[in-house]
């Protein structure tokens, strides 16, 4: 290396220490006391316009997440066993979904607020000692019992998705990978995803243009590559009804064909939606699913298609009456939601057969609460 090259990747490390101490005196998470002593030296290296070497090694990245520098979470050990082992179903990485599906089931808002990137490792540090004490507990009960071979444990896979589309959307400036990326989606389902929790992701149709989300895919597929196992499945949801397909319909088209073969071999499902009400619309969907199966083997990819009609109960016009049911309430999702704050709610089980469905709601308890 020259020493022109030298001199202009000491700068490129300089200027990436930079932004990643800056970025660390951003944290909404709250630090412990000992993240509080670094800040404190931080500051004034900042003043001083200078982060020496030593200093900049202390700071946490996605690749080395210090999680010592940040408090534990506000749960006791009987509640992390309770809300984070088999009664898990998902860890919100973020509020808020800018495609703005008109059919959409919860009927996000369009800001997108996230919860930061320490406090959904931290909850991920938390579910995977759990899950393992979990396995452990299971593979002495099956030594107890006598068995000779161990059975296969019972997974239960959790997922990120609720209110929000994390791999179109999820992006923490204020914690960043060792050259100055921010951490996305995929450093998420690295950390939330293991062999007795895998991950369901689900999400809409991707711009070329959106880098968050094609980063996210390169890491999820990396992972996946590694640890198939810690990935369930992988859903794409295609319908005429959100921003981007209000936009233009064959730029949306084309999007759809790239986002299948970005997706590759991790997609497993296409949902296409259709609104029954509308005629066009439907004769429409169903060319589009000819040609998106078309291009899906073109690629050597088999993803399920599924194809079905909007609920109208649960659409932005809420016609609670229309006779239709709750398509995310009457799902069997019964069980534990960590949200993108910190506050934990719970889903009952249905009661009774046709009941219209049953959200989340609050236990009282909160696994972090965030600063400003």
């Amino acid at each position: 290396m020259s020493t022109i090259e030298i001199l202009k990747f000491d700068g490129a490390v300089e200027k990436a220490n930079l932004k990643i101490a800056k970025a660390f005196l951003r944290q909404r998470y709250p630090l412990s006391d000992e993240g509080r002593l670094l800040k404190s030296e931080v500051q004034r290296a900042i003043v001083s316009g200078e982060i020496p070497a030593s200093l900049a090694d202390q700071l946490p990245v996605v690749e080395s997440p210090k999680s010592g520098l940040f408090q534990s979470l506000l749960l006791s050990s009987q509640e992390m066993i309770t809300i984070l082992g088999r009664e898990l179903v998902t860890i919100q990485t973020n509020y808020g979904c800018r495609e703005q599906c008109t059919h959409c089931f919860l009927c996000s808002g369009s800001n997108v607020e996230i919860a930061p990137y320490a406090a959904l490792f931290k909850v991920g540090e938390a579910k995977f000692s759990v899950g393992k004490k979990i396995v452990e507990d299971w593979k002495q009960r099956c030594e107890m019992l006598g068995q000779k071979k161990i059975g296969n444990l019972y997974k239960c896979p959790i997922n990120n998705y609720l209110d929000n589309n994390p791999l179109l959307d999820y992006v923490d400036r204020d914690f960043l990978h060792e050259d100055g990326v921010p951490a996305g989606y995929g450093d998420v389902v690295v950390v939330h995803a293991t062999g007795y929790h895998p991950v369901h992701i689900s999400t809409t149709v991707i711009s070329k243009r959106n880098t968050i989300a094609r980063r996210a895919i390169v890491r999820i597929n990396g992972h996946a590559v590694k640890y198939p196992d810690t990935i369930r499945d992988c859903r794409l949801s295609v319908n005429l009804k959100g921003r981007m397909a209000r936009r233009g319909f064959i730029e949306y088209v084309n999007s759809a064909i790239w986002t299948i073969q970005e997706l590759g071999t991790i997609l497993t499902d296409v949902d296409v939606a259709y609104d029954p009400r509308d005629e066009k619309e439907h004769n429409l969907c169903r060319k589009l699913v000819i040609l998106l199966k078309l291009e899906s083997d073109a690629f050597g990819l088999q993803p399920k298609f599924h194809f079905f009609p909007i609920s109208y109960y649960s659409t932005r016009s809420l016609e609670r009456d229309s006779g239709d049911y709750d398509p995310f309430g009457s799902s069997e999702s019964s069980g534990y939601y960590v949200l993108y704050n910190g506050e934990v709610m719970r889903r009952r089980k249905l009661r009774k057969k046709g009941e219209k469905g049953v959200r989340p709601e609050p236990t009282g308890m909160w696994a972090f609460r965030l600063g400003d």
